[in-house]
């Protein structure tokens, strides 16, 4: 059985098995940071900007990859074994798979 959820801030593995402490506390909230920029800022004002040049999303996830991810030079976060960025055309959207209970 598999899960889908919006690809969004706390799902990359780095800082999800930091313990709470003064450096870890730090470090998770600088991961959490990144993540924010990369789903909250990159991701949606490259889309804009394609959409607003070619009038429509991406029409397959091959197509984000190709024209949102590599020329925005978005580096997705790394996320837990087991799951996996998934593009939703019809949505216009990018989740995270993964097992249920993960």
């Amino acid at each position: 059985d598999v899960v889908r959820q919006e690809a969004q801030a706390g799902v990359g593995e780095k800082g999800k098995t930091l313990e709470f402490g003064l450096g870890q506390t730090a470090a998770k909230t600088y991961f959490q940071a990144r993540e924010r920029i990369v789903f909250e800022i990159q991701i949606p004002e490259a889309m804009k900007l394609y959409k607003a040049t070619n009038g429509h999303a991406p029409k397959s996830e091959e197509e984000f990859t190709k024209e949102i991810l590599e020329p925005n030079a978005i580096s997705l976060p790394r996320l837990p074994p087991g799951h996996r960025y998934v593009y939703d055309p019809e949505q216009e959207e990018l989740f995270v798979e993964h097992p249920r209970g993960q």
